[in-house]
């Protein structure tokens, strides 16, 4: 009977830890090793209890942004699980959690390594929910990496297995990503009508971690077309179900978004304090602590505070190079070009742009960077109008293509002005 207690304490970890009840997780755990001393190690294997006990040590861990620790966890779980036939589907959900941590620590080829194993064995088991997700993720990273029509292939094969799997995490996942996709490259309507499909399954997701993610990316694509009311339900919603979970990576992307919506609406105060506290807490993920320099670098710097601004500037570069992650957002070479024109480095300020526009962007950051080379332009001692409008066109053309009307009819009042 020891194996069957064992595993109804297991069960019982992993129910709580799905409700974010680690106090109760780690008693049912306790509880689960001590049936598990008196079994010898052949039954422990049979029976999964030492692979489902690393994997549930593991999910913690990681559900409380202690990724260290969770990754020597998972990859004990994965040396159990190799060899157990019986396993495989557990050793599914470990390789795409060690993916993951991957993720968030910015080593990308590790992540897409662990993602495509998990892809591969998911879709040999017919275990359709993991073979999406695995799949989705490494869309995201692929579109990260400026490959947006390979992304688009991998999401629509993710998509194709979540429906024959009919997992509502999947599905949703599926459509968060989607619509994370059309945000970056257009159109938009396609992003917003993927982000209303993946709400619309909220009440069939039991994961608090699972919705807070699927609100924080609908809050950010509501955010970007203007829709400041629906994007602040969004994301207050999803800083409730994270403010008291110790998972803290998923609290700093909440409030990197809830800095850059108080940024568009005029919110200084509060541009500054979700920033900070992003900064503070973002230990475990250079992804998301590069994300929070660059907001406080350009809070700095719209208050001309040249010094704090360069500060963590430097500190945004390091996360990135820490991480070994993609600088390639356009960002950093914009707010690159921002500082050297502030001490009058017109030349070295252009030549940011210019290495930002031979980067793989996505439409949505070449917009972004079009527009401002043209704001840099128009600041310049020696001002060319016509450059400017050729500036303001590229940005305009972009826009329209990713039909965000708000953007657009700002460059395009900007470039009737120029014209002659």
């Amino acid at each position: 009977m020891r194996p069957a207690h064992a595993s109804q304490h297991l069960d019982q970890a992993e129910a709580a830890i799905l409700a974010a009840d680690y106090e109760r997780a780690v008693e049912q755990l306790n509880q689960a090793d001590l049936e598990m001393l008196a079994l010898r190690q052949s039954e422990r294997d049979r029976y999964l209890l030492s692979a489902r006990g690393f994997w549930l040590q593991g999910l913690m861990y990681y559900s409380r942004s202690m990724m260290t620790e969770a990754r020597h966890e998972l990859t004990l779980a994965r040396t159990s699980l190799v060899a157990q036939p019986s396993g495989q589907h557990l050793l599914c959900n470990v390789l795409l959690r060690l993916g993951n941590i991957g993720y968030y620590q910015e080593s990308f080829d590790e992540a897409n390594s662990y993602y495509r194993q998990s892809a591969l064995l998911a879709a040999r088991l017919d275990n359709h929910p993991l073979a999406a997700k695995a799949l989705s993720n490494i869309g995201v990273i692929v579109t990260i990496q400026g490959q947006p029509d390979t992304a688009l292939d991998y999401h629509l094969r993710a998509l194709t297995h979540a429906e024959q799997g009919g997992d509502p995490d999947a599905l949703s996942q599926c459509y968060r990503v989607l619509a994370n996709l059309y945000s970056r490259q257009g159109p938009y309507s396609r992003a917003t009508e993927f982000a209303a499909k993946s709400i619309a399954l909220h009440s069939q997701i039991e994961s608090r971690d699972t919705l807070a993610t699927l609100y924080t990316e609908a809050g950010r694509i509501y955010r970007t077309v203007g829709d400041y009311r629906s994007a602040r339900q969004y994301l207050h919603q999803a800083q409730e179900l994270t403010r008291h979970n110790p998972n803290l990576i998923n609290l700093t992307i909440v409030e990197v978004e809830l800095a850059i919506l108080a940024s568009q609406q005029g919110d200084p105060e509060g541009w500054l304090a979700f920033a900070h506290h992003a900064f503070n807490e973002a230990h475990e993920s250079p992804l998301v602590k590069a994300a929070a320099c660059e907001q406080l670098a350009l809070f700095y710097a719209a208050r001309s505070d040249w010094p704090h601004s360069r500060h963590y500037f430097q500190q945004w570069r390091e996360e990135l190079e820490r991480g070994g992650g993609d600088q390639s957002n356009g960002g950093l070479a914009r707010m690159e070009a921002t500082l050297c024109a502030a001490v009058g480095d017109w030349l070295a300020a252009v030549a940011a742009y210019q290495r930002a526009f031979s980067q793989p962007l996505s439409r949505y950051q070449l917009a972004l960077t079009w527009q401002s080379y043209a704001i840099l332009l128009a600041a310049m001692p020696a001002r060319d109008p016509a450059a400017e409008c050729a500036a303001l066109q590229e940005a305009a053309t972009l826009y329209r293509q990713l039909e965000l009307p708000q953007q657009l009819a700002v460059v395009e009042a900007a470039r009737a002005d120029r014209l002659p």
